[in-house]
């Protein structure tokens, strides 16, 4: 396994998207980030990042 699917499966693994959908977040950036760490127990840059790939998914769905 790459480390990049390792990273990416640890991302989904400890953040799952249905979890994320069910979050309410804000549009400040910071703040969702905040909310998603602590919420699912995980540090502050773990949750940028899962926020990142899944707000692109979300781009890349719409705008397809």
């Amino acid at each position: 396994m790459q480390e990049w699917q390792a990273n990416s499966f640890a991302l989904h693994f400890c953040i799952p998207t249905f979890m994320l959908e069910k979050l309410e977040l804000t549009d400040h950036k910071q703040a969702a980030i905040a909310i998603i760490a602590q919420t699912l127990s995980v540090e502050y840059g773990f949750a940028e990042e899962r926020l990142e790939r899944w707000l692109l998914q979300r781009a890349m769905v719409y705008y397809g």
